[in-house]
This record gives C-alpha cells, sequence and structure tokens, in this order.
C-alpha cells in the first residue's frame, strides 16, 4: 500500500498545500514549516512572570510516568472545546506527532468518523511503505465512532472531551450560529428568551445547525437524533462512554479539568497553559432566566443525563487524585495568571469577527506567547502543511518554502 498511498497523495498534497499556502494569514513567522523548532528541552517556561528556557527534568513531572502522545479528542460544540484543540494541538506541534486531517478545511467531518477519511489526510510524519497507517492525534471536528478511530490511531490512546451545561450551551449555541437572524426573531427584546419559550415549535422545524441545538453534545459523542428519544438509548450510550473515555473534562470547572489531563497525559503545566479562544461578543450574549432549566431539560434531555453523570465522576477522579490535587490547581492558576500578564496586551482586542473577542498579543512577542495565541484554524495550516510536504520529500520532491 506504501507507494501507491504516497503516490495517489501527490496530487492531493501539492493542490491542498498551494491552497494552504494562499490562505495563510498572520502566522509566526519564525515558526518553522519543517520540523517545529521548538522541543521538549527549547520550550519556554512560564514562572514568576518571566519567560525562560526550561528542561524536561522539572518537578511537575510525575518521574515514575512517560508523556502520552496519542490522544483523540473528540470536539464538542460551543463547550470551550477550540481552547482545549489549541492545547492539544500545540503539543502535538512541538513534539512533531502526526493529526488526522481534512486537506481542504479545519472541520476533519459533521458525520460519524469513518477510517477512510484518514485516508484522505496527509500522511504521517514517519510513514514508512507497507506500513499500517497510523496517526498520533485526532482533535478537529468528527464525531465519535470508537471502532472506526481506533483503527487509524496508535495503541495506547488516551480518549478524551469535553462536556457542558445545557442549558448555557445552548445558549452560546445560539448566540454563535445566529440563530436570533435564522429564525427571525430579532425583534424581539429577548430572542433566546422567546426560543426557549416556544422551543416545542421547534422540536418539529428543520433549522440551520439543528443537530448542535439539541442534544448537541450527545450528537458529538455518537448518539444519533433517532435515539436520543428514549431514556434507556441514552443511559447505555452514557454507559458506553464512561467506559471508553478517559476523561471527560468538565467547562465549568475548566482549570481544574486541565489539572485532570496534565496528570493523565503525564504532560508539563506549561502543556496546559493557555489563552482563550471563541470568546463571545456581547452582542450574541442573552440573560438566562431560571425557569429556563426545566423546558431546556425536556428539549435536551440527553445532554442533562450526560452532564449529570460526568458531573459526579468528574468529583470523583479529582478525589483519586490526592491531597496534592489543590496545590496543583494553585500552581497551575499562577502560571496562567503570568501567561495573561506576560503575553497579553491589555484591554487590547480583535473583533474581525464580529462573533467573538480575541485577546491580542504585546508587542514583540515571544514565540511561546505567539503558539498560545494561535486559533485553531492556523494549528490546522501548520499541521497540514507540515505532513504535506513530509509526504512529497519522501516521494523526492525538492519543494521549500520562500
Amino acid at each position: 500500500m506504501g507507494n501507491r498511498l504516497l503516490v495517489c497523495f501527490i496530487a492531493l498534497c501539492s493542490i491542498a498545500l498551494i491552497t494552504l499556502l494562499s490562505r495563510t494569514r498572520n502566522l509566526p513567522e519564525r515558526l518553522s514549516y519543517g520540523k517545529s523548532p521548538l522541543t521538549r528541552t527549547a520550550m519556554l517556561k512560564v514562572g514568576d512572570g518571566n519567560l525562560s528556557f526550561w528542561s524536561t527534568k522539572v518537578s511537575d513531572i510525575n518521574g515514575t510516568c512517560r508523556p502520552v502522545n496519542n490522544v483523540v479528542f473528540i470536539k464538542t460544540h460551543k463547550t470551550g472545546s477550540t481552547t482545549l484543540a489549541t492545547i492539544i494541538e500545540r503539543y502535538g506541534y512541538i513534539n512533531n506527532l502526526s493529526f488526522v486531517l481534512n486537506p481542504h478545511s479545519h472541520i476533519l467531518t459533521d458525520k460519524l468518523f469513518n477510517r477512510n477519511m484518514a485516508y484522505k489526510s496527509p500522511p504521517p510524519l514517519d510513514f514508512k511503505e507497507n506500513h499500517k497507517l497510523q496517526f498520533n492525534i485526532i482533535t478537529n471536528h468528527a464525531r465519535y465512532s470508537r471502532i472506526e478511530m481506533e483503527s487509524v490511531i496508535q495503541s495506547g490512546a488516551k480518549y478524551i472531551t469535553i462536556i457542558r451545561y445545557p442549558v448555557t450551551n445552548l445558549e452560546s449555541a445560539f448566540g454563535y450560529f445566529r440563530l436570533a437572524e435564522r429564525l427571525d426573531l430579532t425583534h424581539n427584546k429577548n430572542p433566546f428568551y422567546t426560543f426557549v419559550n416556544e422551543i416545542d415549535k421547534y422540536s418539529t422545524e428543520s433549522f440551520f445547525r439543528r443537530p448542535y441545538i439539541r442534544n448537541g453534545q450527545m450528537y458529538d459523542l455518537g448518539l444519533n437524533p433517532e435515539n436520543q428519544k428514549s431514556v434507556a438509548s441514552i443511559q447505555k450510550k452514557i454507559k458506553d462512554l464512561s467506559r471508553e473515555f478517559d476523561l471527560v473534562l468538565i467547562h465549568e470547572y475548566y482549570d481544574e479539568s486541565l489539572v485532570l489531563l496534565k496528570n493523565l497525559m503525564c504532560w508539563h503545566f506549561n502543556d496546559i497553559v493557555y489563552i482563550p479562544k471563541g470568546i463571545r461578543s456581547k452582542q450574541f450574549r442573552y440573560n438566562i432566566d431560571n425557569s429556563f432549566e426545566m423546558k431546556i431539560k425536556r428539549w435536551s434531555l440527553a445532554d442533562f443525563l450526560l452532564y449529570e453523570h460526568f458531573n459526579r465522576t468528574f468529583w470523583k477522579k479529582i478525589q483519586t487524585y490526592g491531597q496534592t490535587f489543590y496545590n496543583d490547581l494553585h500552581r497551575f492558576r499562577q502560571k496562567q495568571h503570568n501567561v495573561t500578564m506576560t503575553c497579553i496586551e491589555e484591554g487590547a482586542v480583535d473583533t474581525f469577527d464580529a462573533r467573538e473577542e480575541k485577546w491580542v498579543l504585546v508587542a514583540n512577542a515571544t514565540e511561546f506567547c505567539r503558539l498560545l495565541r494561535l486559533e485553531d484554524t492556523q494549528y490546522w495550516k501548520l499541521l497540514a502543511q507540515r505532513q504535506m510536504i513530509a509526504a512529497l520529500h519522501r516521494m523526492n520532491f525538492n519543494f521549500t518554502l520562500n
């Protein structure tokens, strides 16, 4: 399969790479399109308000564990998943790991994942002739399908996702997908209030992004709409997810979730610091009435049952972590604060996309700050370019970037 697979990629890689390069804007000038110039021994350490080079021999790694490089992240909608995706993408970029990617879009698929999608991806960096096609990471949007994903990911992968309280998840989706405009509710004082009070009306109507508006998190996790009406089907799915996932992060406890992730993956604190992505602007936020919960619970029962289950198991994981958890949480928040103070220009906001407010880097920001600031779409471009170029080089194509 090796030669034939690589030959098939030539046209795809060449066309897609040219397209990517023409669309690439605002990427850090110093970042390499070949192997990353940053390694685990040349990352930047955030500490005491300063940035300095550090080595892997630091106290925030348990000496008995080895960093996990293989991970499947199921990216749910409007849960803080884009920020988490960039954390994983940054780790993969720095450590020269290979991703399953759609060469034409940062969205892998809006359907259930199928192993054939991996054959459309730029091949892994270490791909060899006559070897099985296997990657390290899936992190772009793709609906969960365990057997199909396992078939293209290296062994020992951790499976993770993130969920959010369904009321605020629905409000976030309503605002971000601009449903007030699409459902002709802009004339109302509070369009979201009107939507919720007339929510039964929309149970029979078809509208934009509907799968992500009703039980959207369970939909992303593989439960089809026709199975969302049966409590037995929902509970069986939750039981399966509880068995199959190594960690389900909780949006409302973001920092706590990341400390659990760090422990699970045997990563450094610097691997999980972040600059938030996808922060909605005020004009797309809506007030939430206390009466909304019961109405939305009837509307998105599957998501409520999902959240209730994993919110319980979340605190059990913290209890299992032990007495050092809150010390680690405090240390992480100190580092996170230092990132904000060191990397972000106070009071400056990029509002190019009217739906979002993006933080702006300080002048002469360090390379680590720029890696933190990269968007999901920018990492997709960098990763796809690197894997495409590696494939071309394996075919003895002399390809350079100006």
